[in-house]
């Protein structure tokens, strides 16, 4: 959530595509929220889908080599959070 409000702040620059599917998708909650829209946002759902992205080891090169787990980028855990949240 911290992205988006970042985003929507502007605080974080982004392209207008990103930019308009982050305000969707706090719109969307918000209509979830009074009952406006058929599903819900899982809070809870999204954040055992990036602790399970988080434990992935990368599979070529030197971070391959040294064992590192993936570390996503902001936005990637925004989108991956809405996908499966």
């Amino acid at each position: 959530m911290q992205y988006a409000e970042d985003v929507v702040n502007g605080k974080i620059i982004t392209v207008e595509y990103e930019r308009l599917s982050v305000e969707r998708h706090l719109k969307d909650l918000d209509r979830v929220a009074k009952g406006g829209l058929p599903y819900r946002f899982c809070e809870a759902h999204a954040q055992h889908c990036l602790d399970f992205i988080g434990k992935l080891k990368h599979t070529k090169g030197r971070l391959a080599q040294q064992r590192k787990n993936l570390e996503l980028k902001p936005f990637q855990k925004f989108v991956w959070a809405v996908v499966f949240g």
